[in-house]
């Protein structure tokens, strides 16, 4: 048998015919349509009311608590007659409301080892595609490689190498084998470290057969210590420290002004070219005050993009009064405003920066002609095209312009940034609107999520108080083009570098009206695996005709302890497309729809198209449910074809518990057009609730035979060990937690089982591993 796999996170046809209106599922994040397309502005209306062009101007025009890990998350309002936690009747009345936002509150471990993630893929890619279904390879034929000898330290925050971008931790043992070797060496850290600024990781030692003691962690302190360093881990330097600081105030007078707090400028142009005048050594800070007190904004109206000089830190939402400068640390949105009146680039980061540089604390209104011609090409916010080492702290991007192309943050020609406590909207491009645009460079996107604790979100796009996230197109489209709409794009001119980690990412509007489906509608669209990591997110698809919430388009990617909800596709609804991606998707909570619109839908859990790919993808520990409406859709838990390639046997589907859905025609798993995985083993595959408008339900559909038992489907070649059964969650869909009479619970398989579950709690628990994305604890 292959050896045990185990992976630890550190740290997207048919029935088409009936018109119809159905009733709507508030499922998961509360996504409805009217929400998607009313964007932030409905959603976050304090924040809207801060970021408007009509705020206070001025003479320009101017988070670590630890949870006890046996916390649940707290449970939203359902209606009363589901709280026993059994799947209610899909033709039952009233909404389903507020599927909780995030995996739990416990944490998982994070670190950043890219040598151990390249261990990963190549361990799954030992076994071929074209190798004899159904059959493993001996354990004697694998060479295992080294992945823990020596291990380097993560880089500090003040070297021009991004914090970690690889937030995984792999650990590879042969079953019954030690479960490492004497003297051998790990980075490891803790649940609770961002692992940004002055937070690094420590490292474990092989002893005795086990790891030690993680030692040398440095974590978040509680206050900033005034020494240049981002002490508390929150993406911004120093904030709070006054001194040496070259001040901007609307109070300010650039004639007479020494950047003293008693001598302030009044606009930013003049304030950085004496903070840059540096002989030697990085650039002093720029402290920009929105008015006296904390409940004063002010607009800075910039003429020109703000380039920022290497090592420059440019930090908004400060107050003066009275030659006092204080930080408003609790304001948000941030007091400060930049409005570019006359550039379609905002704040740039050219290839000039090498050293550790940030802008933090402003809202950031993009380029928006009024009555002039359509801007030709992208309006972005911030452009980092080159740039390295780039920290965006507490960054409010407002929903405007409308122009062809707009993004939030785009990130080209090798540029890297960390993206912290922000909030990000792709503006209301007519053709494209993307939150943060990422070609040919990478990101580490962290905690941009108002309820990130221990590395998950729990936040969601539908909640009126979810304030910071980054989102795809916030408003209605017009009638033009393919209308693409992501909260993140990262195309595959980008290195497999990009980490996006407890992030609440929301789909936006695309033209429903598209005959041509060419819109891009994924809320998170990955090509050639260069989102090497996608851990502890809470991503929300959009509406359009075909909505994803993953779409994954070749490469080893990584997803884990996520929540997916496909979104509100007229047509078809997707949690996560792998296309030629030969992914590891681990405890994550898969849900295919969240609405119906006013033709009959597709609603798919996962997407799989096999291609000419070495590997293939593998599902383990998984919780899915196409979701749909008992009434004239199709719902699909798992959908297996091939786009390309020669017709062999790939995939492995081990843990998951996997529902049909609700459609009239659903599956639990299907295989078209030549394409069938290659292992099916301990999986619950569930038929969806019965009821007089559905048919049955099939579990596996192969060829031209439907498998409608868990007996027929273990007699097919590479399946064993499934189940068929409710799986009796805590609450569905709000909780997907095992309750103690659960048939999931210990039946699942080792083999290439998670370390921990969706909560970061240790698996197994009892006799054997649990089936679904939780272990049941209490056994």
């Amino acid at each position: 048998m292959i050896g045990a796999l185990t992976v630890r996170i550190a740290t997207p046809s048919g029935w088409r015919n009936s018109l119809k209106t159905e009733r709507m599922f508030l499922v998961t994040t509360g996504l409805l349509l009217g929400l998607v397309v009313s964007g932030c502005r409905e959603r976050n209306p304090a924040y809207i009311q801060k970021a408007a062009p009509d705020a206070a101007v001025g003479p320009e025009t101017q988070p670590d608590t630890a949870i006890p890990p046996d916390t649940r998350p707290v449970q939203a309002d359902l209606p009363g007659d589901n709280a026993t936690g059994q799947r209610p009747d899909a033709a039952s009345d009233g909404p389903m409301a507020g599927l909780e936002a995030g995996p739990g509150e416990a944490g998982v471990s994070e670190v950043a080892l890219a040598d151990a993630r390249d261990a990963l893929r190549d361990t799954r890619d030992v076994r071929k595609p074209e190798d004899d279904a159904g059959s493993d390879v001996p354990v004697d034929a694998i060479v295992l490689p080294d992945v823990t000898r020596d291990v380097p330290l993560l880089p500090d925050a003040g070297s021009d190498v991004l914090p970690p971008l690889d937030a995984l931790e792999v650990g590879i043992a042969v079953d019954a084998a030690p479960a490492c070797i004497e003297g051998d060496k790990r980075v490891c850290s803790s649940p609770s470290n961002p692992l940004l600024g002055a937070c690094h990781a420590g490292v474990q030692i092989c002893a005795g057969g086990g790891w030690g003691d993680c030692t040398g962690e440095s974590l978040p302190a509680a206050d900033e210590l005034c020494n240049g360093l981002d002490d508390n881990c929150n993406g911004m330097t120093d904030e709070g420290c006054v001194a040496d600081c070259v001040v901007v105030a609307p109070n300010g007078d650039d004639t007479t002004a020494d950047g003293t707090a008693a001598h302030p400028f009044a606009t930013l142009a003049p304030a950085m070219t004496l903070a840059n005048a540096q002989d030697g050594g990085a650039p002093r800070r720029v402290c920009v005050a929105g008015g006296a007190t904390c409940e004063k904004a002010t607009t800075y109206a910039m003429d020109a993009p703000l380039v920022m000089a290497s090592g420059g830190r440019v930090q908004g939402n400060y107050a003066l009064a009275d030659g006092v400068l204080s930080y408003c640390a609790s304001s948000q949105p941030p007091t400060t405003t930049l409005r570019f009146a006359a550039s379609e680039q905002g704040v740039v980061f050219d290839p000039s920066v090498l050293l550790p540089s940030e802008l933090s604390g402003f809202v950031i209104e993009r380029h928006s002609p009024v009555g002039g011609p359509t801007v030709a090409g992208p309006v972005s916010a911030v452009l980092i095209k080159g740039g390295v080492g780039v920290t965006l702290s507490g960054i409010f991007v407002t929903d405007a312009p409308s122009a062809d192309t707009t993004y939030g943050v785009d990130v080209e020609s090798g540029g890297q940034a960390t993206i912290v406590g922000s909030a990000i909207t792709g503006g209301q491009g007519r053709t494209a609107a993307v939150g943060v645009y990422v070609n040919g460079g990478s990101v580490n996107l962290r905690n941009n999520c108002d309820g990130a604790a221990k590395g998950f979100c729990n936040s969601s796009c539908g909640a009126s108080a979810s304030v910071l996230g980054i989102r795809g197109r916030t408003g209605a489209v017009a009638a033009i083009g393919a209308a693409d709409s992501s909260a993140v794009y990262v195309t595959k001119a980008s290195p497999a570098k990009t980490s996006i980690v407890a992030n609440n990412l929301c789909g936006g509007a695309g033209n429903a009206g598209d005959v041509a489906n060419g819109a891009n509608l994924a809320t998170l669209r990955c090509e050639a695996g260069a989102c090497a990591t996608v851990a502890g997110n809470s991503i929300s698809g959009g509406s359009g005709r075909q909505t994803m919430a993953v779409s994954l388009l070749g490469g080893a990617s990584l997803l884990a302890g996520n929540l997916i909800v496909g979104g509100c596709g007229t047509d078809i609804s997707t949690g996560v497309v792998l296309d030629n991606a030969p992914a590891r998707l681990q405890n994550n909570r898969i849900l295919g729809g969240t609405c119906t619109g006013t033709t009959t839908p597709d609603f798919y859990g996962v997407h799989i198209l096999l291609g000419v790919s070495s590997g293939e993808p593998e599902l383990h520990s998984n919780t899915i449910d196409p979701m749909g409406t008992s009434d004239g859709c199709q719902s699909f838990g798992v959908a297996v074809e091939r786009s390309a390639g020669n017709g062999a046997s790939a995939g492995v589907l081990r843990n998951n518990i996997i529902s049909a859905g609700n459609c009239r025609k659903r599956f639990a798993v299907e295989e078209v057009q030549n394409g069938a995985a290659r292992i099916l083993e301990n999986n619950d595959l569930y038929p969806g609730p019965v009821s007089a408008s559905t048919d049955s339900a099939i579990l596996y559909h192969r060829d031209n035979a439907d498998a409608v038992t868990a007996a027929q489907v273990n007699a097919l070649a590479g399946a064993a060990k499934n189940i068929s059964a409710d799986a009796k969650f805590v609450s569905f869909p709000t909780d997907l937690h095992l309750s103690s009479g659960s048939p999931c619970i210990d039946r699942g398989t080792a083999e290439g089982a998670p370390t921990t579950d969706a909560d970061g709690n240790i698996r197994p628990v009892g006799a054997g591993f649990d089936i679904g994305a939780f272990e049941a604890s209490g056994q």
